[in-house]
């Protein structure tokens, strides 16, 4: 969950990008959100302020940072053997 406000008069909800994220690559979606708002928020801009402005989709990591290295590994496995 992303881009949330709560201490004001008008709070906003966090929004879901990533789900069932592998215990490995926690860290690499993390990454990548602060990537993006580093390279998309203007100077001094919330990160709720941001994504009402750009969008979600800037901020939804690709699907190969969901995937642990390991997962990866079974699925070219099972591919090689099927």
């Amino acid at each position: 969950m992303i881009g949330g406000r709560g201490a004001t008069s008008k709070p906003i909800h966090g929004i879901k990008v990533a789900t069932d994220v592998a215990k490995d690559k926690v860290f690499a979606v993390i990454n990548f959100l602060l990537k993006q708002y580093r390279a998309l928020a203007q100077p001094h801009e919330r990160l709720c302020k941001t994504i009402e402005r750009l969008g979600i989709d800037a901020f939804t990591p690709p699907l190969e940072l969901f995937v642990s290295e390991k997962a990866q590994q079974d699925e070219f496995a099972a591919f090689l053997l099927g």
